[in-house]
């Protein structure tokens, strides 16, 4: 581990305490006389808006949105003052840059702000208002959700009164939705209207949900248990309960309560499931032995490398002493055995940085166990965690800062490895403090960490001493076969082990990238929706009809198993020794995927086997004609017949060009324009011309290793009629086309350049011509005299 130069610096800008407030590194100063807002850029304040207000009649108001989706995190703020006793409304879009929309009038907010299409929504009591070049106010009371369509992202839905509208941006079109409980059961409202019902009711009455076929335990009923959380992870629901008896949240997990598939979920002295023994592939933690397990976290994330946006959540639970984690939703479960018994953990999962962190508080400080998928507590790096941050440069990843009671260390590579700060002190905390936002930027060849007070302004910073950005030849990576993925795991060392290259990865350089040539085939596969997968084989089936199968090439080997049970993901844990990309390619072929452990440095933070457990859904699916044609359309390519052609038409266009270039420097003169095209022509049709077109094809196919050439004379006779087959082709079509071209040789008659050459003998043939063919435009004695 090495140590890192540091040093703290210190700017004072304002002695005063101005009522501002402060959205990331923007701040609204605002006096009794007007509104500035300033941009913290660089160690220093640019002024970027203003507006002179009357006494008094400045209200300012803010709503944080995170649109996790997009990984947007923005600010949306409204602006009430009077302006000549005129009440104005600023509407304020805070991210990278300022957007501000003005409306002359006092626009209520009672509800949410949002902004989506370059638009704000906002609710008042009675009516929804749409800000964007104009503002349309709609009556709408009552508006209490709101759930965006995230695919379309030009209309969204609101919830009022039990009665769900659909609203399109594009026309700020209103609509009611004429059944509500079937849109409910798939969309976001699902948790904050079950939130309604079960959290407030007193006994938890699931009934009012009307959901068809969802069943529930007595003990949710029961006067003893009050709901106290819902969680949505996609096609099932977590619900959160605490009873008079024991005071401990329990866990109760609904798979797909919008089929008619059953739940499972526990008490506290047994488990309570179904008997269809396929419930046991989604919680196979599960068991009839006795015990309990406890949920402790979950944390939401959005995954788009395959081009859709999908929802997914990290859930933690303790049983039995012990810590499980689960990337999918529930269907796959993970060991934690590093992580000791806690309640109240904190799970977060930074997707810019592609990683995950457990937090476990103890007393004034926590431990902080890092992964990718298989989590580790680094013991001889740090003890009591104060704080962990992440830090962007530049709207990029830039580097993780964490500070114990001990030291301080960075990461610039996303927690694979660590860096202590040199010279570090707890007394840096009381100087720098760490709890309030702060930025990073570059300045001077040095990354500075920079921080407001928010009291008197005052500027502190953490120099970073000779940090850079990773240059494409000090970061080191690695493919995993198996999984199909390039993994960027660590910065390159100089000869000397001591002499370190200090620099940042960006957010681009952290996350997997799919890795084309090692990955089976096109696609990797799962199990289908209602399939389940078989311990022994690793192969998908359908419970209770096994005879939906053929024979299909798996592996370089013919499989029977049922096609329809496989669905495309970017990722499968399920297949660690298996293709699965081959599986509607009938014909066999080569690809086989060897199973591969990743083994690194313990004392750089590594881990093995670094795999990714969420489900990356693949923007469409790859046919299996693109597929098994694949050899095919390459030998068409490399074909010597189809590489004779590209030269022909690559000769005729290219010299076709040239004689363009040339007819347009002498575009007025006719005679030369004819001479030239004559010249093209009788050009193309010889037999040297043949013969350099077959020499660059047998050069082209030797320099792709293709032992095919152009040498029998029978095969040279062969492409001689093809080549002057074409070449006839373009003769007769430059013939018809150019064939009147000597009607039009009065064209001279305006170039300037031969007027001399005009007054001593006049074209008179020329006036002709002019005359024969536009007799009734122009008039031949008067234009001649002129």
């Amino acid at each position: 581990m090495a140590e890192l130069d540091f040093y703290l610096t210190e700017n004072k800008y304002l002695n005063q305490n101005p009522n501002f407030h402060r959205i990331s590194n923007f701040f609204i100063f605002m006096t009794d006389h007007y509104v500035r807002i300033y941009k913290f850029n660089y160690a220093k304040f640019q002024r970027i808006w203003q507006v002179y207000a009357d006494v008094n009649s400045i209200r300012f108001k803010r709503t944080y949105i995170d649109q996790s989706k997009f990984y947007n995190h923005y600010t949306i703020g409204v602006l009430h003052c009077k302006v000549k006793n005129r009440d104005i409304t600023y509407f304020m879009y805070f991210f990278k840059d300022l957007k501000v929309k003005k409306v002359n009038y006092y626009v209520p907010i009672h509800l949410f702000l949002i902004y989506v299409n370059n638009s704000i929504l906002c609710a008042g009591k009675t009516h929804l208002y749409y800000v964007n070049d104009f503002v349309k106010k709609i009556y709408l009371p009552n508006i209490k959700y709101i759930s965006i369509d995230w695919y379309h992202k030009n209309q969204l839905f609101l919830y009022s009164k039990g009665k769900v509208y659909l609203f399109n941006l594009s026309n700020s079109y209103l609509k009611l939705i004429k059944r509500p409980e079937n849109f409910v059961k798939q969309n976001f409202f699902f948790d904050k209207i079950s939130q309604e019902y079960l959290v407030h009711d007193k006994y938890g009455d699931m009934t009012k949900l009307k959901f068809d076929n969802f069943e529930t335990s007595k003990l949710i009923h029961a006067k003893s248990t009050k709901i106290t959380k819902i969680i949505i992870c996609q096609s099932r629901i977590i619900i959160g309960f605490i009873t008079t008896e024991q005071k401990i949240d329990k866990l109760a997990l609904v798979k797909s309560i919008f089929t008619q598939e059953k739940y499972i979920y526990s008490t506290q002295k047994k488990y309570w499931f179904k008997s269809d023994k396929s419930l046991t592939r989604y919680m196979p933690l599960m068991s009839t032995h006795s015990g309990d397990f406890t949920f402790l976290g979950q944390s939401k994330f959005s995954d788009d490398k395959s081009g859709h946006n999908t929802m997914n959540t990290m859930i933690l639970i303790r049983k039995n002493s012990k810590h499980y984690i689960s990337f999918s939703q529930g269907d796959e479960w993970s060991k934690l055995s590093d992580i000791q018994n806690s309640y109240n953990s904190i799970l977060k999962y930074y997707y810019l940085y592609s990683y995950a962190m457990i937090q476990i508080p103890i007393k004034n400080y926590f431990k902080a166990y890092f992964s990718f998928d298989n989590f580790h507590h680094v013991n001889n790096l740090y003890q009591g965690v104060m704080a962990h941050y992440n830090i962007m440069v530049n709207n990029d990843m830039a580097l993780v800062l964490m500070y114990t009671t001990t030291n301080a260390v960075v990461s610039f590579d996303g927690c694979r490895s660590w860096n202590i700060l040199k010279n570090y002190s707890p007394n840096y905390i009381h100087y720098f403090y760490f709890e309030e936002p702060f930025y990073a930027y570059y300045k001077s060849g040095n990354l500075i960490i920079s921080q407001i007070n928010k009291i008197d302004l005052t500027t502190r910073h953490i120099h970073l001493k000779n940090i850079n950005k990773c240059r494409q030849n000090s970061i080191s990576t690695i493919t995993n076969c198996d999984y199909g993925y390039t993994y960027t795991y660590s910065v390159n060392l100089d000869k000397n082990i001591y002499d370190y290259e200090y620099c940042y990865l960006t957010k681009y350089q952290l996350v997997a990238q799919r890795n084309i040539t090692c990955q089976c085939l096109n696609t990797d596969y799962s199990c289908a929706h209602g399939y389940v997968i078989q311990e022994k084989t690793k192969l998908c089936y359908l419970p209770n009809n096994r005879n939906r199968k053929r024979i299909v090439c798996l592996n370089g080997k013919n499989v029977r198993l049922d096609p329809m049970g496989y669905e495309e993901v970017y990722d499968s844990n399920y297949y660690s020794s298996f293709c699965m990309a081959n599986l509607f390619n009938f014909v066999s072929d080569n690809m086989t995927c060897h199973e591969l452990d990743i083994h690194f440095n313990k004392n750089k933070h590594i881990f093995s086997k670094m795999a990714f457990s969420s489900f990356k859904r693949l923007p469409e699916v790859i046919g299996a004609l693109e597929i098994t044609n694949t050899e095919t359309l390459l030998g068409k390519l490399n074909d010597s017949t189809f590489i004779f052609f590209l030269n022909c038409f690559d000769d005729i266009l290219s010299n076709a060009a040239i004689l363009f270039d040339v007819l347009q420097m002498k575009k007025l003169n006719m005679k030369f324009g004819s001479s030239k095209i004559k010249k093209f022509v009788e050009a193309l049709r010889t037999n040297e011309h043949f013969e350099g077109i077959i020499e660059r094809t047998n050069n082209i196919l030797n320099s792709n290793d293709i032992d095919y050439h152009v040498t029998l004379l029978r095969r040279q006779i062969n492409y001689k009629a093809k080549f002057f087959e074409i070449v006839d082709n373009v003769l007769v079509t430059l013939r018809e086309r150019f064939a009147f071209m000597e009607e039009y040789n009065f064209f001279e008659l305006i170039d300037i350049t031969k007027f001399n050459e005009f007054s001593i003998l006049f074209p008179a043939h020329h006036i002709s011509a002019l005359n024969s063919i536009y007799h009734d435009i122009f008039d031949i004695s008067s234009l001649t005299s002129k």
